[in-house]
Order: structure tokens, then sequence, then C-alpha cells
């Protein structure tokens, strides 16, 4: 009686373990999806969706054993439904052909899970791999982009401010130019009263001294009120060029403070308690259906075997046999009855 006793003890202790188990697992994989989203967010991905499939796959695990549970305990049920006490030949053969189609049908019963939970455990090994290799390699490309910016403004810099004052060495050099070319051509001038109408209407008439039109037709520079419309270009190019590349290094750096916020190592971690948890629930639940299966079959077809041995040897010594295997199946079914009922009221009603 102790024997039993620590077997559905034991059976209990199981099945408790694997409700834990499988109440934690639901809770990891709801409350890590925050985290999911946040990386989705931030690196433009959709690990979400695939994490969501992880939770679909880890739910139809739990209906599947739940399914499997209900069906093992009703299978339970049915064997010890075979074990009346009877004398009657005829009833004796009965059994045995219902005890038989038992044994067969019991062999077929799936309830080993193990594809699914590696299926699953692989899937979330994946997807943990593909989240760390998609963040490093975006903070990667982000950290090359935040150097290579900081890099180039400094030198834009250096090059605009080169041009600009090539620009006022080129202002000033105009001014003083177009000074000197004013005083030698009418400058001198001025200052001979009897000059003055005579040069006032040769300016009107003929324009300005040739040298001075020379400057203004130049074909290489294009100068109008003192401005060379190429050296201009150039300066708003580098400022444009400059301006983008600050704005570039900016949302490059916030960026790059985002993807640091991104706790890669938190879902490493809850991934690998996730993965963790599924193989010993993976193992509980080979403990609770497969192994108790098997025990089921062993017993069923050493009850089979006395029926059957009992039906041939009509021996007082063949019929003690008989007795004494019927007296262990017997003494057998109080722990059968107690797993049957576990299974149904602490196992799969409490997946609901």
């Amino acid at each position: 009686m102790a024997t039993k006793f620590r077997t559905v003890s034991t059976f209990l202790t199981n099945v408790t373990a694997l409700n834990d188990i499988a109440t934690a697992l639901r809770r990891s994989l709801l409350n890590n999806q925050a985290a999911i989203q946040h990386i989705d967010t931030v690196a433009r991905t959709n690990f979400l969706e695939r994490w969501e499939e992880c939770r679909k796959d880890f739910q139809r695990i739990l209906e599947m054993s739940e399914g499997a549970a209900i069906k093992f305990s009703a299978t339970i049920n049915y064997y010890l439904s075979l074990q009346e006490e009877t004398n009657d030949p005829a009833e004796v053969d009965e059994t045995i052909q219902e005890l038989s189609a038992f044994h067969n049908k019991l062999s077929l019963l799936g309830l080993d899970q193990t594809a699914e939970f590696w299926h699953l455990d692989a899937s979330l090994d994946k997807l943990e791999n593909d989240i760390r290799a998609a963040v490093l390699a975006h903070k990667h490309s982000l950290s090359n982009e935040v150097e290579n910016a900081a890099g180039r403004i400094p030198s834009l810099e250096r090059e605009l401010e080169e041009l600009n004052e090539k620009k006022r060495q080129r202002q000033c050099e105009e001014s003083w130019v177009g000074a000197q070319d004013l005083w030698d051509s009418y400058g001198s001038h001025m200052f001979k009263p009897e000059s003055r109408t005579q040069f006032t209407a040769q300016l009107t008439h003929t324009g300005p001294a040739p040298q001075i039109r020379a400057r203004l037709e130049s074909p290489t520079r294009l100068l109008i009120g003192g401005w060379d419309f190429e050296e201009e270009y150039h300066i708003a190019r580098i400022e444009v060029e400059l301006r983008d590349m600050r704005a570039k290094l900016r949302q490059a750096e916030s960026e790059l403070q985002e993807y640091k916020s991104l706790n890669v190592d938190q879902v490493r971690d809850a991934t690998d308690e996730i993965r963790r948890n599924l193989g010993a629930q993976c193992e509980l639940q080979e403990a609770i259906f497969s192994a108790v299966k098997t025990k089921l079959m062993n017993e069923s077809k050493s009850y089979l075997k006395a029926l059957q041995d009992s039906r041939v040897d009509l021996s007082p010594a063949g019929q003690r046999a008989y007795r004494n295997a019927k007296h262990r199946i017997i003494s057998s079914s109080k722990g059968w009855e107690q797993k049957a009922a576990v299974l149904v009221d602490e196992y799969a009603k409490k997946q609901k």
C-alpha cells in the first residue's frame, strides 16, 4: 500500500509541477511581447509576429496535452471496467477479446509531444539569434554613420571657412581694384574743372572705361555687383551638404541611443528560461503520459496473459497462478483510478 501511495503521490507531484511550468511559460511568453514589440518599433522588424506564432504553438501543445489527458483518463477507466470478478468461462472469453482489443488500441494512443516541443524550442532559438543579429547589425551600421558624419562635418566646416575667407579676400581685392580703376579713369580728371564737362559727356556716351568693361565682361567669372556666381554656388553647395550632414548625424545619434536602450540580453535570458522550462515540461509529460502508458500496457498485457492462461491451464496450480495474477491486477486498480482522476481534475481542467 505504501508503494502505491508513493506512486500516486509522485504522479500528483509531477502533474502539479507540470501545471506550474505551463503557467510560468504562458506568463513569460506574454510578458516578453512588449520587449519584442519595442525592438520591432526601433529596428523596423517584424519579430513580434514570429513571437506570437511561438505563443500559438505553445498553446496548441497545451490543448493537445489537455486532450491527451482526458483521453488517457478515459482509457484507464475503461481498463478498470475490464477487471470485474467472474468465473463464467464465456464472460472470461469476452473479457479476453475486449482486453486484447484494448491493448492494441492503447499501443496506438498518441501521447508523445516530443516533436512539438523540439519544434518550438528550435523556433525560439532561431528567433532569439535573429533578433540579436538584426539589432547588432543595425547598431553597427548606425555607429558607422555617426563616425562617418562626425568625421565629414569638420572637413566641410573647414572647406566652407576657406571658401568664405577667399570670398572676403576677393571682395576686398575687387573693391580696391575697382576703386583704383575708377581713380585712374576718372578721378584724376575730376580735379580739373575744365575737364569735368568733357569726361561726363564721354561717360554718358561711351560707358565705363575699357579696363572696367573688360573686368565685367570676363569669360572666366560672372561678376555682377561684386558677386562671383561660381563661387557663390560652391559655397551654397557646401552649406547644403553641411546642413544635411549635421541633420544626418543628429538622426543617427538619436537612433543609436534608441538601439542602446534595447535590452537584447533580457530577451536572450527570457528566451533561455522559456526553453529550459519547455525542456522540463517535455520531461514531465513524458513521465506523466508516455511512461505511465508503458506501465499500463505492461500491466494490461500481463492481465491478458493471465486470463488466456486460465482458459488453457485448468489445473489447480494454473488456476492458483491466475488468482494470484488477478489479485495483483485488482490491487493496483485504486492507484489507476486515482491517476485517472488526477489527469482530469488536476491537469485537464486547470488548462482552461
